[in-house]
């Protein structure tokens, strides 16, 4: 047979050789050819460019990039050649052109998040990001640097590109002798590619062992094309994990008791309230000496005074989850993706002053942090709060400093002048003040003292990275962050002695959660896993004449906080608190201790539980990887004791799977939130009891 191949401006119809007749299997005519080719190598090139590639998972998923690649690329280069070819009119070509615009933006911002995290842009980050787009763009134009603007130049870029470039892959084609023929070749190519995707994915080493074969899977979810995880992302989110209505009714305490609640009990002790968050204040500063200084001397001040709990813990790595869990007492896993709060969410919720504000108090919260970040303001604005103020709510002039945070000098000017009108009424009031200095990238308004030293950035960073050689540099800067924010606390408090209030009013300060600085490989800052730096926190309760001082280690978590305060006040838990007054002399012993974490953001899934303050398990579902760790003898979880300790294992993994069971259940069926309060979390089983961890733990104390 002879071929002749001609394009529309080159050739002369002479006889094609081998390699043109193969290029004219892959894409219609030679300016097509070129963008695939292009594309492809691109694309094979960027997957190295990060650690923990695809490449280095096994050879089977090297040859799979390839031919996936080639497919995705083939594929691309003959819709957009079929678009550009028969789409005539001016709207049909606007509206493709609106189209390919979003999807190639999107392409770009996951190969983005890819050599940042070594991970593409998966259905729940896009959709986390579809919700906080204005304060995610705000964050990003301060910390990220250029990235906002290379983002939006790349972006016009590759419309003008699609606009203008569509007519040019258009032009030109082979023009063959036996059109059939080759037809039949195309077909065949195209699926011939995509069957050896499926053969690759079948293929694999059968005696690998779970963990490898868990990590292979989740590379090649996560790592091998945006579309891959994209698709994969949907796919579970819409598909997996069925939830069951699961819970007895007999274990579920009705809506009608909070009227009992209400009539039996009442405010003994009316002292006032403050409670103080600081962003990502790990449990280590309290008490913290540093280049010769106290990093927070106003909180050690209160630590000493107050009952200081040195094993406290968020619910979340993530603000939003853990500032609700604070103000409610309520676990914050609700649904199975990430949880965005609305106005007319419909579960029962009791906060702080929704039980105080009855008796008669003031009620407020003071934030730094824009609130409206995750729908926190939806979820904390309840009819019982008479005043909200941060930068979005209250009107006062934004300054944009740390992604529309205000400064927490500005912050505590306005708690004070709050504070002021509520002593000139000789009304108690409830405060709750949110403190931001903290924050990644820990910077501070101008004329701000930076103690601690060396401290200014002179490189580049983000907030998944940063040269591990910096550390020092960033703690730094954390610990003046601190130091600024620990100032504005002692102003706070010297007003309130000043004016006689600080005698009966009830101090609780705590983080929100930690902050991590390279304790484990590739971890920085938050909003990841739930590892030791992150998800254990400062907790202080200060009250000279209500709470005598104590260093306490019992292990508590942020939903204790509101029943432990209401219990200073005189008041039982409402049975709407999943959390438990950790000052009453019945608590649970230690033994029979468990807490219950949950991490939902673009890059973590994750479950954990911790029993009697020493053993963590989690669950991380993003990369179907499970952990046991022994936290007290290894606080920064270097060895994994699933395979040493499996009944342990499988014991606490059996309490996870029941907790998150009953919590997807109960906010997932009417039948349970529309007439009862949320489930109590599950206790220690019986294996646990029969002293699985006895040996270990007296075999951990000889050593």
């Amino acid at each position: 047979m002879i071929v002749t191949l001609r394009d529309g401006t080159a050739e002369d119809g002479s006889e094609t050789t081998w390699w043109r007749w193969v290029a004219a299997m892959f894409a219609p005519n030679p300016r097509v050819l070129l963008f695939v080719v292009t594309g492809c190598a691109g694309e094979l090139v960027l997957l190295a460019c990060v650690s923990d590639n695809i490449y280095d998972v096994s050879r089977q998923a090297r040859w799979l990039a390839i031919e996936f690649t080639a497919w995705f690329w083939v594929t691309l280069g003959w819709i957009l050649w079929f678009a550009a070819s028969r789409l005539r009119r001016p709207f049909a070509r606007a509206a493709w052109s609106g189209v390919l615009a979003v999807a190639f933006a999107m392409y770009g911002l996951s190969w983005g998040v890819y050599l940042r995290t070594s991970r593409f842009l998966d259905w729940d980050a896009v959709q986390f990001a579809a919700r906080n787009f204005r304060l995610l763009w705000m964050y990003v134009r301060q910390a990220e640097h250029g990235a906002p603007f290379a983002a939006v130049a790349g972006l016009i870029a590759v419309t003008v590109a699609i606009v203008g470039g569509g007519r040019w892959l258009a032009k030109g084609n082979w023009s063959i002798g036996n059109m059939a023929e080759l037809r039949r070749a195309r077909r065949m190519t195209w699926y011939g590619l995509g069957l050896g995707c499926l053969l690759l994915l079948w293929a694999g080493d059968k005696a690998e062992n779970a963990p490898t074969v868990s990590h292979r899977l989740d590379t090649l979810r996560n790592g091998l094309h945006p579309t891959i995880t994209l698709v994969a992302g949907w796919v579970t989110s819409t598909l997996n994990e069925r939830v069951v209505p699961c819970i007895d009714l007999s274990e579920l305490r009705p809506l009608q008791e909070a009227d009992a609640w209400n009539r039996m009990t009442g405010v003994t002790n009316r002292a006032n309230v403050v409670l103080i968050t600081v962003e990502s204040m790990r449990h280590d500063v309290v008490g913290l000496q540093y280049q010769g200084r106290e990093v927070m001397p106003v909180v050690n001040t209160l630590a000493r005074g107050g009952a200081w709990f040195t094993h406290a813990y968020a619910q979340a790595t993530q603000t939003d989850y853990s500032t609700t869990a604070l103000y409610s007492s309520l676990f914050p896993l609700r649904t199975r993706q990430y949880l965005y709060f609305h106005p007319n969410d419909p579960w029962p919720k009791t906060l702080f002053y929704d039980v105080l504000k009855p008796a008669g108090y003031a009620t407020a919260i003071i934030s730094s942090q824009n609130a409206g970040w995750g729908g926190m303001d939806s979820f904390l604005k309840t009819p019982r709060l008479d005043f909200f103020y941060d930068p979005t709510h209250s009107g006062a002039p934004v300054n944009r400093l740390n992604f529309d945070n205000l400064p927490d000098g500005q912050t505590v000017d306005k708690a004070i002048a709050w504070i002021a009108e509520q002593g000139a009424k000789q009304q108690p009031f409830f405060l709750g003040l949110n403190l931001q200095a903290p924050h990644f990238p820990y910077k501070l308004p101008a004329g701000t003292a930076n103690v601690f030293q060396p401290a200014p950035v002179d490189f580049y960073l983000d907030f998944f990275k940063y040269p591990p050689d910096k550390v020092d540099v960033m703690r730094n800067g954390y610990y003046n962050a601190l130091h600024e924010s620990d100032r504005q606390i002692g102003r706070l408090l010297d007003v309130l002695r000043a004016n006689g209030q600080l005698s009966h009013t009830i101090v609780a300060l705590t983080g929100d959660h930690g902050e991590a600085f390279y304790e484990e490989a590739g971890y920085v800052t938050h909003g990841r896993e739930p590892i030791e730096p992150v998800i254990r926190t400062a907790c202080v309760l200060y009250a000279p004449d209500l709470i005598p001082p104590r260093e306490d280690n019992y292990p508590m978590e942020l939903i204790d906080v509101l029943p432990t305060v209401l219990g200073v006040l005189g008041l039982r838990p409402h049975p709407n608190f999943q959390g438990i007054d950790v000052l009453a002399v019945d608590r649970p012993l230690r033994q029979q201790r468990l807490l219950f974490f949950h991490t939902e953001t673009p890059v973590a899934h994750a479950d954990a539980v911790l029993w009697m303050g020493r053993w963590k398990y989690s669950h991380d579902r993003l990369r179907g990887r499970e952990t046991l760790f022994d936290v007290v003898a290894d606080p920064n979880e270097t060895v994994d004791l699933v395979q040493q300790q499996p009944q342990l294992a499988d014991s606490l993994r059996q309490i996870l799977e029941t907790w998150r069971r009953r919590q997807l259940a109960y906010y997932r069926f009417p039948m349970y939130y529309e007439r009862y309060f949320p489930p109590s979390p599950p206790g220690v089983n019986s294996v646990l009891t029969t002293g699985i961890a006895a040996e270990w733990n007296n075999r951990s104390a000889v050593k």
